[in-house]
């Protein structure tokens, strides 16, 4: 996991008003995929890959418990130190 993750104001206000814990915000960082957002932003997010080491790594009690909210993206600054904001996915994302 990164040592020391800093939320902007802007990603604390919409993680709040979209109702997206800090706990799945972290997990989209560790574990989800990764692809270019443009202006040297990243996007993380959980594709089929990543919730399936997800649920290899935390009990499934906890994955239970998180596995509907799993369905957001985060936007990460260019030297993934600062979550720029956070969202929900509502749309597949489609990588090559």
């Amino acid at each position: 996991m990164h040592n020391k993750l800093i939320f902007s104001d802007h990603a604390i206000t919409q993680a709040q008003r979209r109702g997206i814990d800090s706990a799945v915000v972290n997990y989209a960082v560790e574990f989800g995929k990764r692809m270019h957002a443009g202006g040297g932003l990243l996007r993380c997010f959980f594709d089929k890959r990543a919730r399936s080491r997800l649920r290899n790594v935390i009990p499934r009690q906890v994955y239970a418990q998180i596995e509907k909210k799993l369905d957001c993206f985060v936007i990460l600054s260019e030297d993934e130190s600062v979550i720029i904001t956070v969202g929900h996915q509502y749309q597949k994302v489609w990588c090559r």
